[in-house]
């Protein structure tokens, strides 16, 4: 199993990137909610950047981890946002290196219905429980600790995958699962009226803040660049 080191990487691609010499940059984004979403909150990246590098700003979002992990070491993207779980392989196989570091913390949670709530894990037996992907960092911790605690029972258990996070929300909500696991981050993201129908808890510690976010960059990249990446990163 790929080894849960941090929550999330952002690279820059080998390739060189001279604002001179390109006319636009391509950043690559893990699907950890519906793409739309995604393009929202990568407004504020592609507003600073467009600004001050004077490029045109593509973004990507996988349709799929699968579908993400397979576009970034294929098609050679100029920023990608990933899991640092992918980033280690994306830097032993694909050629991306880390720029800077960052320290968010990540909580994986239990989400249930507010209606209906799941209040400790063994309640979890004979439910049903979504997740994004268990490819996921958030989805491994969870799982992790919710076997440990059923042991034999966690085989009771129905596991049901959903593309993006903010769809197992909203399954946990319609009724048609019992329970999700995901980040604490992907509730707070939501409106009130999202959040007040939900009944939360946390599935462990938060993810060790020392190894959560990393960016990565070009080492043959203009040194004007890569600054400005930096700068515009700790704003973003």
């Amino acid at each position: 199993m790929i080894r849960l080191i941090a929550t999330i990487f952002f690279c820059f691609s080998l390739h060189s990137v001279v604002a001179a010499e390109k006319a636009s940059l391509t950043i690559a984004y893990y699907p950890y909610l519906n793409p739309d979403s995604i393009q929202t909150q990568a407004e504020q990246l592609k507003t600073l950047l467009e600004r001050d590098l004077a490029v045109d700003i593509k973004i990507y979002v996988g349709g799929s981890y699968e579908d993400f992990l397979r576009a970034v070491c294929h098609q050679q993207f100029d920023i990608v946002f990933s899991p640092s779980h992918f980033a280690a392989f994306f830097i032993d196989k694909c050629q991306y290196q880390p720029l800077v570091r960052s320290t968010a913390k990540v909580q994986p949670i239990l989400v249930s219905n507010a209606k209906n709530p799941i209040k400790n894990v063994d309640e979890l037996v004979a439910k049903k429980l979504t997740l994004v992907n268990e490819l996921s960092l958030v989805s491994m911790a969870g799982l992790s600790l919710i076997k440990q605690q059923l042991g034999a029972d966690f085989a009771k258990v129905s596991l049901v995958e959903r593309l993006w996070n903010d769809r197992t929300l909203f399954s946990v909500i319609s009724g048609e699962v019992d329970a999700a696991v995901i980040p604490l981050a992907v509730v707070n993201y939501m409106p009130l009226s999202v959040r007040e129908k939900l009944y939360t808890f946390p599935l462990g510690p938060t993810l060790n803040p020392d190894l959560v976010l990393f960016s990565m960059a070009a080492v043959n990249s203009d040194n004007y660049v890569v600054q400005n990446l930096k700068e515009n990163l700790v704003i973003y």
